[in-house]
């Protein structure tokens, strides 16, 4: 079955809430207009990432902008996600949005939810594996990696460092992930001369490999702005299961754009050679070794050291 999936490169209204949530309902119906079936958005579409980055940033105003933070946060279902389900029925689409979620317990979580052509709520994903130091100890990570069964194929949903490692998107996989719905919000890093973000997008989080190493869809939807200093880059991607890019956007702050192409997860089954069929799980114990190197991990390079951004 061939569908045309999207990717919206946008970026929030800072300061403006109620403007961000409507550039996203233009967004989609720009994505209508063009009969997508399928629209993925960026991580925390709303209400942005500014107001933890400026309460990251400055540290005098911490206690006021945590709780604008808060009082953004919105549960899933909400008025946020009941605008999107209108757009949904509107249009026969599903969308997967960056929302950032109040949770049980007055718990943050960035998280991802899928909305289907007849405005349900199928599956909230939340962010795993959390960026040091930028969204800890002030967000609570998930600890679950679903995939959802809908009309246009098998879903599986990640945010952006879910993908730091392989794992994620091939436990997705195994379950049986056709399209992997990632939502970014890549910034660009400084280190020692040398642009971290490049290379961290086209070798790891949105790579050809990833697509081609899981036989898989990849459609990723990247921040197009400025938020406290940090660039958020764009280069949103569709990427289809021969690694070849089939849509691309530009690079930039401020590059809002519509990727459009078109997928057909009939052709999986047809795939003569499928690399994870490969798999020999009964030597991979050591893959569940604990992980030595987690103690060191920190992010406070990219906002305080001299070599950061």
């Amino acid at each position: 079955m061939k569908i045309k999936a999207a990717a919206v490169q946008t970026g929030p209204i800072e300061g403006d809430p109620e403007g961000t949530l409507q550039r996203s309902l233009d967004w989609l119906d720009k994505a209508g207009a063009q009969n997508a079936k399928l629209a993925v958005f960026p991580e925390l579409s709303y209400p942005g990432y500014n107001p933890l980055l400026a309460a990251k940033a400055q540290p005098d105003r911490y206690d006021e902008l945590i709780h604008i933070l808060k009082s953004l946060a919105e549960p899933i279902p909400g008025p946020a996600t009941e605008c999107l389900s209108e757009k949904a029925k509107k249009y026969g689409m599903h969308i997967v949005f960056g929302i950032m979620e109040q949770g049980e317990g007055d718990r943050l979580h960035n998280s991802s939810v899928l909305i289907d052509a007849k405005g349900e709520v199928l599956n909230v994903h939340r962010k795993t594996i959390l960026t040091p130091d930028i969204e800890t100890p002030e967000l609570t990570p998930g600890d679950e990696l679903k995939v959802t069964e809908t009309e246009l194929g098998v879903i599986g949903q990640l945010i952006c460092a879910d993908c730091s490692c392989p794992e994620t998107s091939r436990i997705l996989a195994i379950k049986g992930a056709q399209i992997l719905c990632l939502s970014m919000g890549g910034f660009r890093v400084h280190w020692k001369e040398r642009e971290l973000m490049d290379p961290v997008m086209e070798y790891s989080h949105a790579s050809r490999t990833r697509a081609v190493d899981n036989s898989m869809f990849i459609v990723m939807a990247n921040q197009t702005c400025t938020a406290s200093g940090f660039e958020f880059l764009g280069k949103s991607r569709i990427i289809n299961y021969y690694g070849d890019l089939l849509a691309m956007g530009s690079e930039g702050t401020n590059n809002e754009e519509l990727l459009v192409a078109e997928i057909d997860v009939d052709e999986l089954a047809e795939l003569p050679l499928k690399l994870i069929s490969r798999r020999r799980p009964e030597i991979y114990e050591d893959i569940l070794l604990p992980n030595e190197e987690a103690a060191k991990v920190s992010g406070d390079f990219m906002v305080s050291s001299d070599e950061g951004s």
